[in-house]
């Protein structure tokens, strides 16, 4: 494949093509695309994994490449980058959980005031940052952004949406399921940490592994991705740089233009304009932007002022200025609402559009913000 694929504004771009063909597709052809994404495969082994259908095969099955490949760039900034050290991975998580906490809050709070359980059950929707719009929207800030930031908010991006997934794991498992897929994962993982295999193809099969342990035991397949790429190490001759190389043009061409294409069709008959349909969006939104731009300023004064640096050529207006980048995205916040809702209800459709239009704000917030501190300080 390209290399223009390797580029995170490439995946960006295909998964932002996937979102806008399913919203013209669906308001357009809503048979023919509910028929299409939610159609009975018909296949016996795919019944038995539960992936009856186009969007099972693509939220479930292959959006673990894209999460395999956040794994990979885990384990590679635990390598070489960002989060070497405790003290050095301790900065974005704490500004990844600021964004985090404060989105949760924003929907919790609403929704005890307004007596809705709807906003209450959805307070892990707005969590999670995505990383491909977000590094896709920091490329339209211009060339004056720095490369630190670039690798602060790809640090971010990758704690927010591992720690969204971890928290999304319950929902869709037993406790006991839980623990018995968790006690074969660290066996696993213990096994590979201290015999390493060397070719890619090996933690192809291994993916494939703990994908199976994990949808049977009804956990986000998800955490599947995360915790195999995590595991793949990195350094001279070791299989981390070449996995790496192969799987994102596969995740940027095939797992997430499709997984936006089956997630983000609105059923329109479904979108009820009611009081409560209304609640949900307007505070949605809300949170999802205002939370992260609350949270993520909070969390960084707060580091500043214990004492963390933050990384060469970065400040904190930088960092204020891009928090609204992070409210881009429909990745891991469509797989909460899929998980809380329930797809095709009018509720997820309401989330749908909600996360559709923080996102366009976050774009042009972010943006606008990022040219505007880097213009000022290009003149001083």
């Amino acid at each position: 494949m390209g290399s223009w694929l390797r580029f995170e504004s490439t995946a960006g771009v295909t998964m932002c093509a996937g979102a806008v063909v399913a919203l013209l597709w669906s308001a357009l052809g809503a048979t023919s695309y509910q028929r299409i994404t939610s159609g009975n495969i018909g296949w016996s082994l795919a019944h038995w994994l539960q992936l009856a259908n186009l969007h099972d095969l693509a939220a479930n099955g292959l959006l673990t490449i894209f999460f395999l490949v956040v794994g990979l760039e885990l384990s590679r900034e635990m390598t070489y980058g960002t989060m070497r050290t405790w003290r050095q991975a301790a900065l974005p998580v704490t500004v990844a959980g600021g964004g985090m906490v404060a989105t949760s809050l924003i929907m919790l709070t609403a929704g005890f005031a307004l007596h809705s359980s709807a906003l209450r059950g959805g307070w892990g929707v707005p969590m999670a940052t995505d990383i491909a719009f977000t590094l896709g929207a920091l490329s339209l800030a211009g060339r004056r952004v720095p490369s630190a930031l670039r690798t602060f908010l790809l640090t971010v991006a990758i704690a927010d949406d591992i720690l969204a997934v971890l928290l999304l794991a319950p929902h869709s498992s037993s406790g006991l399921r839980l623990l018995a897929a968790a006690l074969g994962t660290v066996l696993i993982a213990i096994v590979v940490r201290r015999r390493p295999p060397t070719r890619p193809l090996a933690y192809a099969g291994l993916l494939v592994i703990v994908w199976v342990i994990f949808r049977v035991a009804h956990i986000e397949t998800a955490l599947a991705g995360v915790v195999v790429g995590a595991l793949v190490p990195f350094g001279d001759g070791q299989a981390g740089s070449l996995l790496e190389h192969r799987m994102i043009p596969w995740s940027t061409a095939l797992a997430l233009p499709l997984f936006a294409l089956v997630s983000t069709g609105i059923s329109w008959e479904h979108v009820v304009w009611n009081h409560a349909s209304l609640q949900l969006g307007v505070v949605l939104a809300i949170a999802r932007v205002g939370g992260k731009v609350l949270g993520i300023s909070l969390a960084t004064t707060l580091v500043i002022r214990l004492g963390m640096i933050l990384p060469s050529g970065l400040s904190r207006r930088s960092v204020v200025a891009a928090s609204a980048l992070c409210a881009v995205g429909l990745t891991v916040p469509l797989l909460f609402a899929d998980a809380v809702y329930g797809r095709g209800t009018p509720s997820y459709a309401t989330v749908t559009v909600a996360l559709v239009v923080a996102s366009v704000l976050g774009v042009v917030l972010g943006t606008v913000a990022l040219r505007l501190v880097h213009r000022s300080a290009t003149i001083h």
